[in-house]
């Protein structure tokens, strides 16, 4: 009787930061609006908007999460079919281009690679394309995960490829 392998689903997903995230960005907006507005009242309330130093430190924040491009990222290889999204921080897109979304057959992905700058974490997936001989690669920024969700990433990833290389030796 041969003893069956168990199988270990992952999924991995940062909701809850870019949740904070997103709560702060719109906190930062109204800020901004608030002090605009308050600065036109006259009388003692304009007075304190006079400056707009609460204007500026909530632009000046705000320009910050717009350079660090903090996204949502989501992975999910349940079953055959690997599921990657990532999507920017800033509403309808403003300077992103992180707004991703992938669905592949696991059995596509040869290799992978995660490259570490810093402040940046990108991981880049080579999927074969049985159809010709050319190989495709797809880049998906993972800067906003925690290091142990990067390594049950990377350990899922491995196990993908480590099977994927075992069918194709095969010639599955």
């Amino acid at each position: 009787m041969q003893q069956s392998e168990s199988v270990q689903f992952i999924t991995i997903s940062n909701r809850k930061t870019f949740a904070f995230f997103r709560w702060l960005v719109l906190v930062l907006l109204a800020l901004v609006a608030a002090d605009i507005a308050l600065s036109f009242l006259p009388g003692s309330l304009g007075d304190i908007a006079e400056n707009h130093y609460v204007a500026f430190a909530s632009a000046a924040i705000l320009l910050l999460l717009l350079f660090l491009r903090i996204n949502y990222f989501f992975y999910d290889d349940s079953y055959e079919i690997l599921h990657i999204r990532s999507k920017g921080l800033w509403f309808m897109g403003v300077g992103e281009d992180i707004n991703k979304r992938y669905d592949f057959p696991k059995r596509k992905v040869t290799d992978f690679r995660i490259e570490k700058t810093f402040l940046h974490r990108t991981l880049y997936l080579t999927l074969d394309n049985y159809a010709s001989e050319t190989r495709k690669t797809r880049s998906v920024d993972i800067s906003f995960l925690k290091d142990e969700e990067i390594d049950r990433l990377q350990t899922s990833l491995e196990r993908i490829v480590a099977k994927n290389q075992v069918l194709a030796d095969r010639g599955e």
